[in-house]
């Protein structure tokens, strides 16, 4: 039995087990259905294939406390957007499942902690698709539709520090192991399995009802198991093993506007170094605003203004293109949610998303813009 089944299969039985467990038991259900159309769902630059969609989720949260303080939890969710026509190779799947333990403990006067530890595991399928030609991949002429569906495990530990009711003190540890279903590497094509350390510190802090600011920083390192370095030229050096370090430095300014308003402002500034020439490093920047409004008794706004830009250091272009994601671009994404319904089906709404994104490249043939337009209804349980 693969170890990924295995995992699977036994959060599957914690959560039966907390759900049948004689102590206190909160489970909470999500489902969404909607159905949409996006103006180019592979990112061309060019003879562009536009598709209309159907899109399918749901989530399932359990807790079950084991004593004032304990609690075991396992969460679950599912995704799928299937396209039709032209555009059906554009369909995909994701699912995930975590599990663990939740500490939680009050301290000296308004002090307090959190520490949840746990494990979990995630897995995409979907079919390759060019950028450069809009078609199945292919290598020395053998399609590679399989190319980037993977499997992942993660170990993580999480702990948050309340001083008082004013600042949050966060240290977040999480360790992944990807593995890509199909071994291509015959073909030619690296294989792109990896492991990956993640350090996450942050700290937020409330002057007042008004406003809030966190500062965040991020540690990563991704190793590969069977991938080479490159020169300064892109070529591959024989015997040698790549990795790179992630950094990512962040702030973020809340502004509430009155009880049912707010405003968010952030920026990440962020780093790719590779362990070789540096000829895949890169630096991003990400700047974004969101206003966000709740309507009564039942319902939300959420508007989002984006921008994202990623500079390679010492390439002139993206080397490897149909690996490489443009995050160049400006974008507008809005989500409307509203309990139509009233108290005839509770928990029930109606759900409308935009989002509008315009891509640049260096490299122009992977400029691209798309828009996707999604109409729903998702039941809270």
């Amino acid at each position: 039995m693969k170890l990924h089944t295995l995992i699977y299969g036994s959060l599957l039985a914690l959560a039966a087990g907390c759900a049948n467990a004689a102590n206190a038991t909160d489970l909470a259900l999500d489902i969404n259905a909607g159905a949409g159309q996006d103006s180019n769902p592979y990112r061309l630059s060019t003879n562009v294939t536009s598709g209309s969609f159907a899109e399918f989720d749901g989530a399932i949260d359990v807790e079950n406390k084991i004593s004032r303080d304990l609690a075991l939890f396992v969460s679950m969710d599912a995704n799928t957007r299937q396209y039709a026509g032209d555009a059906s190779d554009a369909s995909d799947w994701r699912s995930r499942i975590e599990g663990g333990m939740d500490l939680k403990r009050r301290l000296a006067g308004k002090n307090r902690m959190t520490l949840k530890l746990g494990g979990g595991a995630d897995a995409k399928r979907g079919t390759y698709v060019s950028r450069a030609t809009g078609l199945i991949g292919t290598a020395g002429g053998v399609p590679t539709p399989d190319r980037f569906d993977f499997n992942r495990l993660a170990l993580f530990g999480k702990f948050d520090y309340y001083i008082n009711y004013d600042i949050q003190l966060s240290l977040d540890i999480e360790f992944r192991d990807k593995n890509y279903v199909e071994d291509y590497s015959a073909l030619g094509i690296d294989r792109y399995d990896n492991t990956e350390l993640i350090v996450n510190p942050r700290a937020e802090y409330e002057f007042n009802d008004a406003w809030q600011i966190q500062v965040s920083m991020a540690f990563r390192n991704r190793s590969y198991d069977d991938r080479r370095v490159v020169d300064a030229l892109g070529v591959p050096v024989a015997a040698t093993d790549r990795e790179y370090d992630y950094q990512k430095y962040g702030v973020k300014l809340r502004w509430r506007l009155s009880d049912d308003k707010e405003c968010k402002f952030a920026y990440d500034y962020g780093t790719r170094r590779d362990n070789g020439v540096g000829y895949l490093d890169y630096n991003s920047n990400d700047f974004s605003v969101r206003y966000k409004q709740r309507f009564e008794p039942s319902g939300q706004l959420s508007v989002r203004l984006y921008h994202t830009q990623d500079d390679y250091v010492n390439a002139v272009a993206i080397l490897i293109p149909d690996e490489q994601r443009s995050r160049s671009g400006n974008g507008i994404k809005l989500d409307f949610e509203r309990d139509v319904f009233q108290s005839r089906v509770p928990g029930l709404a109606v759900v409308i998303g935009i989002d509008l994104f315009n891509g640049t490249n260096t490299t122009p043939q992977f400029a691209y813009d798309q828009n996707e337009v999604l109409v729903g209804l998702t039941k809270h349980f």
